[in-house]
């Protein structure tokens, strides 16, 4: 390990950062995936229950349309005109709604029933309006309850079109899971119940009309659709037990109860017996339209709260997607930003300081050779060489201090040598107290140094 130059250590400390920066890649990019994908799910049920609530406000404004059709047909020549214009700003929004809903079902990739709605369903509803118009310029005396049931059809067959249309799109969804499943099953009920309401009493209003028996058919059909239409209730009921949102669930699962079945099962009953009996009829046409879109409406209102309501949960669940998704793109970016500020701090502040400094090391050492040995001589290296150098040099202080102190003839101490010792013995305590001077002289040693020469 002690061999590895520094820019060994930094390239080994990228390939680190990077098997690092893969880490957390893997790690981070399952929840990012998940959270995405969380998301993805929930904007895309987001849009189709739009798509359904936006059905679901066109099969309401369609069948809505029954009650100024009504009023029309008993006007009289005063209010003609009057419910006339009704009627025909009542279409114009209708056929508004229309393409408003098929611009909602394209964006929500339910191009098919997009297609069917903008292609068959003005077309219909054309027919439907061109035979109640036709029947509108009766004269009154001469109109006959078999033109009345074929315009009632005729009209039932455009509704009965549009909840075709909103059953295919729940089944098309492709918002599946058990929460899913189980707000569509009740809706799908709903899309069924609102059928069985809206022709409970259609079978006995051309005979009230015109005040003519229930005949034995109408009266088995009219029943059939009360009876299914409890059905329908009591199962959307058991269904819906046991889930969340009971009490607002209940207020309008309740008032259908009350304000639509048992109200349409007391008509229906009273009309019967006064039929049976011979008797006069105590409502009218406009007191059973009315009624009957009454009921549509009540059952719709069921329908758009549960559409409404798991809207409420799908949205705040997108949020919620929505939140993780942005929070685990925010983790990866501070953990990838905290790698790489990690690199580029140990770069300048580590490795580049460090080989800065072998570098000087190396200069002071051999400056000579320096370019020589910086790709192979590390920071560790520089510091031995160095201190060798140092230990050279202090080597070398010594013998010259020693040559400087030494008389080469004799080997003895000279005077320099003398001089430093009795410094150093002053700085003692008791510095001379033990210390003696021996002085040595050689008579006539002149002459030798005159005829040898000085040594």
């Amino acid at each position: 390990m002690y061999k590895l130059r520094s820019e060994h250590i930094r390239t080994h400390l990228h390939l680190c950062t990077l098997v690092i920066v893969l880490c957390l890649l893997i790690l981070t990019t399952s929840w990012i995936v998940k959270s995405y994908q969380r998301y993805q799910k929930a904007t895309h049920t987001v849009v189709e229950l739009k798509a359904l609530i936006a059905m679901s406000d066109l099969s309401e404004s369609m069948l809505s349309e029954r009650l100024p059709s009504n009023l029309l047909t008993h006007a009289t020549p005063e209010t003609q005109i009057f419910y006339q214009q009704q009627l025909q700003q009542h279409r114009l929004e209708v056929d508004q709604k229309i393409q408003h809903t098929v611009h909602i079902l394209q964006a929500s990739g339910f191009a098919n029933i997009a297609q069917v709605l903008q292609d068959q369903m003005p077309a219909q509803l054309a027919r439907a309006r061109h035979d109640f118009d036709g029947y509108v310029q009766i004269l009154p005396q001469q109109r006959t309850q078999q033109q009345l049931m074929q315009d009632i059809q005729s009209l039932f067959n455009a509704w009965e079109q549009m909840h075709v249309l909103l059953k295919k799109t729940l089944i098309e969804s492709r918002s599946y899971g058990m929460e899913s499943t189980h707000h569509y099953a009740i809706i799908l009920l709903i899309c069924d119940l609102q059928e069985q309401t809206s022709r409970m009493t259609s079978y006995i209003k051309a005979p009230v009309i015109f005040a003519e028996s229930i005949a034995e058919e109408q009266r088995v059909n009219t029943l059939k659709q009360l009876y299914r239409a409890e059905y329908l209730w009591h199962l959307i009921g058991k269904i819906q037990d046991g889930s969340e949102d009971q009490s607002a669930f209940q207020k309008y699962y309740q008032a259908i109860g009350v304000q639509v079945l048992q109200t349409n099962k007391n008509l229906i009953q009273t009309l019967l017996q006064q039929s049976k009996r011979q008797q006069h009829y105590s409502y009218n046409a406009k007191d059973i339209t009315t009624l009957a879109v009454h009921s549509s409406a009540r059952v719709l209102d069921l329908q758009r709260h549960v559409l409404n309501t798991r809207l409420a949960e799908v949205e705040a669940r997108q949020h919620d997607a929505q939140r993780d998704f942005i929070l685990s793109c925010l983790v990866l970016l501070i953990c990838l930003g905290t790698v790489v500020f990690s690199l580029l701090y140990a770069r300048h502040q580590v490795f580049l300081p460090l080989i800065q400094a072998r570098n000087t090391l190396l200069d002071l050492v051999d400056p000579q050779n320096k370019h020589d040995l910086n790709d192979s001589v590390t920071l560790l290296d520089a510091i031995e060489r160095m201190k060798q150098t140092l230990q050279q040099r202090d080597a070398l202080a010594f013998q010259l201090k020693n040559m400087a102190n030494t008389d080469p003839l004799t080997g003895a101490s000279n005077r320099v040598a003398l001089d430093e010792y009795l410094k150093l013995k002053n700085q003692q305590n008791n510095a001379f107290s033990d210390t003696a001077l021996i002085i040595v002289d050689i008579d006539n040693f002149k002459q030798v140094n005159d005829q040898y020469g000085h040594l």
